[in-house]
C-alpha cells in the first residue's frame, strides 16, 4: 500500500469538516455562534473527535486565521 494510510485520511477529512463548518457558522453568524457543541452537531461528528484535533475553539479560530495567512502567501507568490 503506497500514500496516506487510510486511518490518516480519515482523520483529515473529519478535521477538514469540523473546520468547514465552523467557517461557515462564523461567516454566517459571527464569533459568539461559534461553539464546540453546535460545530460538532452540524457537522454530525463527535465532541471527542473535535477534541482529537482541536485543543478548543480558540486553537480552532488560531488554525483558520493560520490557514488563511498561508493561503493569503500563496496567492501572492511571497
Amino acid at each position: 500500500m503506497t500514500g496516506i494510510p487510510r486511518k490518516s485520511e480519515n482523520g483529515k477529512k473529519t478535521r477538514d469538516l469540523i473546520f468547514q463548518t465552523a467557517v461557515k457558522i462564523l461567516k454566517e453568524e459571527g464569533y459568539d455562534k461559534v461553539t464546540v457543541r453546535r460545530i460538532c452537531k452540524e457537522s454530525n461528528t463527535s465532541n471527542g473527535s473535535f477534541y482529537h484535533f482541536f485543543k478548543n475553539k480558540d486553537e480552532l479560530l488560531a488554525y483558520y486565521y493560520t490557514r488563511s495567512a498561508d493561503e493569503f502567501i500563496f496567492r501572492q507568490g511571497i
